[in-house]
């Protein structure tokens, strides 16, 4: 059934990663804007999806819109959190290479101690990438 009543056309993706679809919801918050997060409500129940447009009644001339946004959804606090975890990720990737970067210099350091050849393969090597080998 056809939603009545005063409202806009929001134009909708779903929010789940699968669907890029684009559908169609009877808007009544005049305080969502393209780009927001919203809560739906359709025939499955409730779901997430983000504003990629919205045209005003009087300009639409789709299928009739059977479902409704509920509310705008605040994801800034879940995006942070997800930003978050993806940047703790990458600052540890960076510094297990450094101390296994690290390791290894001490590594060869030791070595050349005795070993004149390693020594003298070191010296090129520290001079090639651009390492101080006095620390």
């Amino acid at each position: 059934m056809a939603i009545q009543g005063n409202y806009r056309i929001a134009e909708i993706q779903h929010y789940n990663g699968i669907n890029t679809k684009h559908y169609n919801f009877a808007l009544f918050d005049n305080d969502v804007q393209v780009g927001d997060y919203v809560l739906l409500a359709n025939q499955n129940g409730m779901s997430v999806g983000q504003v990629m447009k919205i045209t005003d009644k009087l300009h639409y001339y789709g299928a009739p819109v059977t479902s409704e946004v509920v509310c705008k959804v605040d994801m800034t606090r879940y995006f942070a959190r997800r930003n978050s975890k993806a940047r703790i990720a990458e600052l540890a990737s960076e510094l297990d290479k450094a101390v296994a970067n690290n390791n290894k210099i001490k590594l060869y350091k030791a070595a050349a101690e005795n070993d004149d050849t390693v020594k003298a393969l070191l010296k090129e090597y520290a001079d090639l990438v651009g390492i101080n080998l006095d620390n």
